[in-house]
């Protein structure tokens, strides 16, 4: 990737869709997304996505959704009456750090994927998931400092019997609710 681009919302509220694409590396940095999402799409293996320092609130989607990226990494931000992470297609590396999720669907949705780094990640008030994943290729999920408070705080569908999901615990992390897994809607 040969091109970066900066989106700096120095702190004014967004309402609506952003929606990033092409073969560029971009951060999107103090926005506060009222009503609102980040949408990566495309098939761009080589381009990495960075939110920090966001805030999301009432979204009726995703707050962030990928589709064929290098990496997503998302830091300090605030959630809250939305889900935070959705990545539907190939998306190799997530780094989520010191972020806070209140009453939403989901901390993260991974379909496809091969690593994901949560750190400090704190959920409250979760009618549903923290972390649901599809294992549709092998991943490994490290969860470090986090606290989730959900229904069923992690789960794992069973797409695929040739590909298992790893999680590993480090630090002192709380995890309160059901843990699924199998074939489950």
């Amino acid at each position: 990737v040969s091109e970066s681009l900066t989106i700096d919302g120095a702190s004014f509220k967004y309402t609506g869709t952003m929606t990033v694409s092409g073969n560029i590396d971009v951060t999107v940095q103090n926005v506060n997304f009222v009503v609102g999402s980040i949408n990566q799409t495309g098939n761009n293996s080589i381009s990495t996505l960075t939110v920090k320092d966001c805030t999301f609130i009432n979204g009726t989607t995703y707050a962030v959704t990928t589709a064929h990226i290098k990496s997503v990494t998302i830091e300090n931000c605030d959630v809250k009456n939305q889900a935070l992470l959705y990545a539907k297609l190939s998306t190799p590396n997530i780094t989520v750090k010191n972020v806070n999720v209140d009453n939403a669907n989901y901390v993260a949705h991974i379909v496809y994927g091969s690593e994901a780094y949560f750190e400090n990640v704190t959920a409250t008030n979760m009618p549903h998931y923290g972390i649901f994943t599809q294992n549709y290729g092998a991943k490994t999920i490290t969860l470090k400092d986090c606290s989730f408070d959900a229904q069923y705080p992690i789960a794992v569908r069973n797409d695929r019997t040739d590909a298992n999901d790893t999680f590993v615990f480090l630090g002192a992390n709380e995890i309160t609710g059901e843990l699924k897994g199998g074939n489950m809607i």
